[in-house]
């Protein structure tokens, strides 16, 4: 469970240990105007290099501390901030976008509560139903419930990539990209995963489960997107990936997604679908690559349907109208 901290000292604290890992990390800082579209430049300590990929503008406010990020190197190309994450001097301000939390062990994360501020007309709403929604994570903000984008631990030695990470989704939304997935795919790659950052409540994943959840949730994406191209109702719940639903939304053909096609993978998926089958008429495993002979006659005899992804910027399935074909033959033959 994640908690925002109100305290003024830890929020102090955890502000200069933001700014002396982006130092650390090749952004020494230079006093400079930052410039706003239609609004007077700020003076702030800017932290730019060109190893970096992207800048940070710090200046104390009045009721905040602000910090303005964009991509690229600032004193090459300077532009105005393409995101800010501003956490308050003190208290909870769900007004200001940012927010330093404390996990379960007391480890402190930057958080965003997900409005980007300028731009085209509803830009400030959207940017957090269109953030993925792996990276986000529910926190204690006073006496509710908010989710909030996590961007990473303050400790973590990958976090300055993952903070890179957050301002390249941030900078693909604002240039209009329409799928998150395909902008960690086309700008960011795997940097923005960090070791630390789990999709479970331990937080103590290790850095290829964690890319492998995140590539988890865009197969699945894809898969839904495909299915409904063809014409059939989707669904999920908690314990299945997806399954083609019936008029009552009750399943007919499940299917399980696994990012390996190794054994204990195949193990694993097959438990899954035995176990959550329920009424369905049909199941199928989506794997990657492709898969032996053996495995397939297997798979076969114990009534799974196969079907393979690949792709990385764009997910392709290969075997997928067939698996459709046989789960439509099971209710009507």
């Amino acid at each position: 469970m994640f908690r925002v901290i109100e305290d003024t000292g830890r929020i102090a604290k955890s502000e200069r240990k933001l700014l002396r890992r982006i130092n650390n990390a090749g952004g020494a800082p230079k006093r400079e105007y930052v410039g706003f579209p239609g609004g007077p430049p700020i003076r702030a300590e800017v932290y730019s290099g060109k190893g970096l990929g992207f800048w940070l503008a710090y200046k104390q406010l009045n009721n905040r501390f602000w910090n303005g990020l964009g991509v690229g190197d600032f004193f090459e190309e300077r532009k105005a901030p393409t995101a800010e994450v501003n956490p308050p001097l003190n208290g909870i301000h769900r007004r200001c976008m940012g927010a330093f939390l404390q996990d379960e062990s007391g480890r402190t994360w930057l958080a965003h509560r997900g409005a980007l501020g300028g731009g085209r007309k509803g830009i400030g709403s959207n940017f957090f139903s269109w953030y993925p929604k792996e990276l986000v994570r529910s926190a204690q903000d006073g006496d509710r419930q908010t989710e909030m984008i996590l961007i990473g631990r303050l400790d973590a030695p990958g976090f300055v990539r993952a903070l890179r990470g957050f301002v390249l989704l941030a900078d693909a939304f604002r240039a209009g990209q329409s799928n998150p997935s395909n902008a960690v795919a086309d700008q960011i790659g795997d940097d923005i995963y960090f070791d630390e950052f789990s999709g479970s409540t331990s937080y103590r994943k290790t850095a290829s489960e964690v890319v492998a959840d995140f590539v988890h949730g865009r197969i699945v994406r894809a898969l839904k997107e495909e299915i409904v191209r063809l014409g059939h109702r989707v669904s999920k719940d908690r314990h299945r990936d997806l399954f083609v639903a019936r008029a009552r939304g009750q399943a007919q053909l499940l299917y399980e997604v696994k990012t390996s096609a190794d054994s204990q993978s195949l193990y694993t998926a097959l438990g899954q679908l035995m176990w959550h089958r329920d009424n369905a008429s049909k199941v199928a495993v989506v794997i990657p690559g492709a898969v032996s002979d053996k495995a397939r006659r297997r798979l076969r005899d114990l009534g799974v349907s196969v079907v393979t992804w690949s792709g990385r910027k764009t997910i392709k399935f290969a075997g997928l109208e067939a698996s459709l074909l046989v789960g439509r033959q099971s209710t009507t033959g």
